[in-house]
């Protein structure tokens, strides 16, 4: 057998948003606690990067920008979403100085953000402490 290239065109009908229903204008509750899943880990990793260019200020303006994006999401108070806070608060609390971060701070945020990638996040009660 030898490959060939094929191409498809596939086309999705979808409904005016003004012909949705109520129930299909509703948020998707797992796509967004992925959606804040990804925003975490990804504010994480890159507070990790600011704060190993002595950007803290920036790093713990980002944490709290992704905290409160979280905390406004429609998914907010699942658990999810809560243990998703706990670990920015943790990381931003290891924020606090250039001290803190170096001693404490580089070694969780790595760890937690790889966590939250892996979406290994959330999972348990040592998971929610890792920053």
């Amino acid at each position: 057998e030898t490959m060939a290239d094929c191409e498809t065109t596939i086309t999705i009908d979808r409904i005016p948003k003004d012909e949705l229903t109520d129930e299909q204008r509703k948020p998707n509750l797992e796509v967004n606690r992925h959606s804040n899943r990804v925003a975490a880990a990804d504010a994480t990793e890159t507070a990790v990067s600011l704060a190993n260019n002595n950007q803290l200020e920036q790093a713990r303006e980002l944490l709290q920008k992704t905290m409160k994006e979280i905390k406004e999401s429609p998914s907010a108070n699942e658990e999810m979403a809560k243990g998703l806070i706990t670990q920015l608060e943790n990381s931003l609390q290891s924020l606090r100085s250039r001290e803190s971060y170096s001693r404490e701070g580089q070694y969780s945020m790595n760890q937690c953000y790889k966590a939250m990638k892996m979406q290994r996040c959330a999972a348990s009660p040592v998971a929610m402490e890792c920053a």
